[in-house]
């Protein structure tokens, strides 16, 4: 099981670090954020420099609905077209084109794994949801054609909406787990843009049941973009790979990352925190924790904790933007071992469980020391809801 680096700007030497420390076990890369010859470049350095490791491109090509889109370099990119309608996809031969040109451009890299050109879609049973079906046969009959012995991840963009109704999961289920491909590349397209941890928990519930019947069910390899805390229990019920960047965009996937926007101050510092399956902000919430000498309760055990430890308060550590990253892999790596050094599937989700009734007593312990903590909360009982429903659901 393998926790990937989201690559996206601004990568400095993060994902460098990250694995030569064991942080991460490859990553995802973004054509969006590199021009073609830089990226090409830099994936051939790190597939050489870090053998054994994953590492493949999602192609974006989901962006090329999007009307008036913020690019990037993705618009460098030859089997990139910009601003599609439903009418570009109704003649197969339209499709056969694009998914021939997204599949050959990867053939030239040095990545592990190849990636299918897809849509986004807000419902199984939309249109869109039909265009993502038909792409995703053509580039299984594309790769076999193409004689590339290479794993072919089919990729679909699914809005959180859409987990939330069980029969057509189910019957998207039916169809999926019928693909002669060896595995699936999938992205949540969140509803809230804002950075936090919240997920309804009936979508929770139905992507953990999605990733269970791909992986434990039916043995096909699962990666899932963009899943940052949601990696651990992702991890749990049998995920082969989960994917988190440095920035908040990098972490929770909307399309708003493809669309202008007017621009935004720099983010906070945060800690994350293992135990309350959080990111915190580190000035107040991490100092008012502190103050009340919780300190050690919510430190994670990363390299990075005894900067905060040894001065009063934290605040006042040195906490730059690739530390933070760096901590940030470091903490899901730590859950996402915890979890699969358990033997049996049974063991990983009571662990997961059990860690999900630690942090809620967590939470009410700062509650009653009354430090008001400005990241959102509810999560917890969310996931513990979603969670649960998903063990009712699974029969596990």
């Amino acid at each position: 099981m393998a926790l990937l680096a989201q690559h996206g700007y601004g990568k400095s030497t993060k994902i460098d670090t990250a694995l030569a420390e064991g942080f991460i076990d490859g990553a995802i890369f973004s054509p969006r954020d590199e021009t073609p010859i830089n990226l090409a470049n830099y994936i051939e350095s790190v597939v050489n420099g870090y053998p054994g490791k994953i590492f493949f491109v999602d192609p974006q090509f989901y962006a090329s609905t999007i009307q008036e889109p913020k690019l990037g370099k993705l618009s460098d990119y030859e089997y990139f077209r910009p601003e599609l309608t439903y009418r570009n996809f109704v003649a197969p031969a339209s499709i056969t084109r694009f998914v021939s040109d997204v599949l050959e451009y990867q053939r030239g890299l040095s990545v592990t794994h190849i990636c299918s050109p897809v849509v986004a879609f807000d419902s199984f049973i939309d249109r869109w949801a039909s265009v993502a079906l038909t792409m995703a046969q053509a580039s299984i009959q594309n790769h076999l054609q193409s004689g590339d012995s290479r794993p072919l991840l089919i990729s679909f963009v699914i809005s959180e909406q859409a987990f939330r109704n069980a029969s057509e999961l189910d019957d998207f289920l039916n169809i999926i787990t019928d693909l002669d491909c060896d595995g699936f590349y999938i992205i949540m397209k969140r509803e809230d843009g804002e950075f936090n941890q919240t997920i309804h928990q009936d979508a929770l519930t139905g992507l953990l049941y999605l990733n269970h019947i791909l992986t434990n069910l039916n043995d096909y390899t699962v990666f899932h973009g963009y899943s940052d805390f949601i990696s651990i229990p992702l991890h749990a019920t049998g995920a082969t790979g989960t994917a988190c960047g440095w920035q908040f965009s990098l972490r929770r996937f909307t399309l708003r990352r493809f669309q202008p926007s007017g621009g935004g101050r720099q983010p906070r510092p945060r800690y994350s925190s293992l135990n309350l399956f959080n990111s915190i902000l580190i000035n107040p919430e991490l100092d008012q924790i502190a103050a009340q000498r919780l300190l050690r309760s919510v430190l994670t055990g990363t390299n990075y904790d005894a900067v905060l430890g040894a001065r009063l308060p934290p605040s006042s550590a040195p906490w730059s933007n690739e530390t933070s990253s760096l901590h940030h892999w470091q903490t899901l790596k730590i859950g996402i071992d915890r979890i699969i050094a358990l033997r049996s599937g049974a063991q990983r989700l009571d662990e997961f469980s059990r860690l999900l009734s630690t942090a809620s007593a967590m939470y009410q312990n700062i509650s009653h020391q009354r430090i008001i903590l400005q990241s959102s909360t509810t999560h917890i009982s969310q996931w513990i809801t979603g969670f649960g429903d998903f063990r009712v659901k699974a029969r596990l």
